[in-house]
């Protein structure tokens, strides 16, 4: 009798998660990242140039069909909102299970030290359904788990997305359902800001005007104080326990151990350059330290980094070419891109695809792209755009 509960009840978990996996498909919402990610998994392997991960700022940093239309570039962007930064090696790892890049870029925006819980849930929670079932989505969630502070309802809503759109039923629509959307190679982008908004920049006015220059502010600072006053400022904060603090120090070491795991094994992978970069934004005066830091110890594993927050050197115009302090727009987004193809292919050798009959479907999403955005913008991504950039 126990033997047959204990049979039934398994089958039952066995049902109950297979039926709550198949509703999440149903009710996660499509999102910019989604189509990134979807699209990287559709394309057939090894015919990828460049892959750029890291958090959302990547997607607005890198527009892959711009890049093979101008330059014959095949690229892909796998962009986790909120990426924190254990997650990075499990998403490298990820990547070249399916790919095998000549070029692998590793934005590291939001690899920070003490990070907090994620100031939106609903957005971080969206990707995390697109990825596919392996050892690698569970270390990225458990990641995302530890780092964030989340406790064990939401994560599970990371696994089922049903626990958390369980009222969705009331709004599905013709494209709820992810595995009938079109990625667009990565480029279709769901928000309409991108195409029309400007960022307000005079909250960072100030903050712009303090901003040296980042071959100068490396004389000035050894990056190697920036972990040793991390953990001097910690032990200084008043109103902590002696438990908080520990916690935080074990925290900063782990940050730490994450950053050297991941470039010791970046370092190893054969056929791939690596390269570390951090991508345009309005703030930098809080970042310098950081970012000396990782690009300091990247250097030690014989790995390059290169800086893309002058946005006088990639001619962005920072009081319209921003969506907010973090993302580019359309305008922004058009210039990286065109920043990022020129290096791959001058300083990397990547060629030119488009008269290679094997990539003729890059030369069909991009049509459908440009129809789509004129439809729904009422502009011209080949004129309108060319013409104002």
């Amino acid at each position: 009798m126990r033997r047959k509960v204990f049979i039934s009840s398994i089958f039952f978990l066995f049902i109950t998660i297979v039926v709550a996996t198949v509703l999440s498909v149903i009710v996660t919402e499509p999102s910019s990242e989604n189509a990134g990610i979807r699209a990287f998994y559709k394309e057939p392997q090894n015919q990828i140039d460049v892959v750029i991960i890291g958090p959302s700022s990547t997607f607005t940093t890198f527009l892959p069909l711009i890049a093979y239309h101008k330059y014959g570039i095949t690229g892909a962007v796998y962009a986790l909102p909120g990426m924190v930064t254990e997650q990075y090696i499990h998403v490298v790892k990820e990547v070249m299970e399916y790919q095998t890049p000549k070029v692998l870029l590793i934005a590291i925006d939001n690899m920070s030290p003490l990070q907090r819980k994620h100031p939106d849930l609903k957005s971080a929670l969206k990707s995390f359904p697109i990825l596919k079932p392996s050892i690698n989505k569970i270390k990225i969630l458990q990641a995302f788990k530890k780092e964030l502070n989340f406790d064990n309802r939401e994560i599970l809503e990371y696994y089922f997305p049903i626990f958390r759109f369980h009222s969705r039923w009331k709004t599905l629509r013709e494209n709820s359902v992810l595995f009938d959307s079109n990625p667009h190679k990565g480029a279709l982008i769901y928000f309409k800001e991108f195409y029309e908004k400007n960022s307000n920049i005079n909250p960072y006015e100030s903050m712009q005007r303090k901003i040296p220059q980042i071959d100068e502010y490396r004389k000035k600072r050894n990056p190697n104080l920036f972990i040793r006053d991390l953990i001097y400022n910690v032990r200084g904060q008043e109103n902590s326990t002696d438990k908080e603090i520990r916690k935080k120090e074990i925290a900063i070491l782990q940050y730490v151990k994450a950053i050297e795991d991941l470039f010791f094994y970046v370092s190893t992978l054969k056929n791939t350059k690596v390269v570390i970069i951090e991508t345009p934004s309005l703030i930098y005066d809080r970042n310098f330290e950081r970012i000396q830091y990782i690009f300091h110890t990247a250097k030690k594993y014989g790995l390059t980094s290169f800086y893309m927050g002058n946005c006088k050197e990639l001619n962005i115009d920072l009081n319209n070419e921003f969506v907010d302090e973090h993302h580019l727009n359309f305008f922004g987004a058009y210039k990286a891109t065109d920043y990022l193809s020129n290096l791959l292919i001058n300083k990397y050798g990547l060629k030119d695809k488009r008269n290679d009959s094997k990539y003729k479907s890059w030369d069909e999403e991009y049509e459908f792209y440009r129809y789509f955005i004129r439809s729904r913008y009422n502009v011209d991504i080949d004129f309108d755009y060319l013409k104002k950039l």
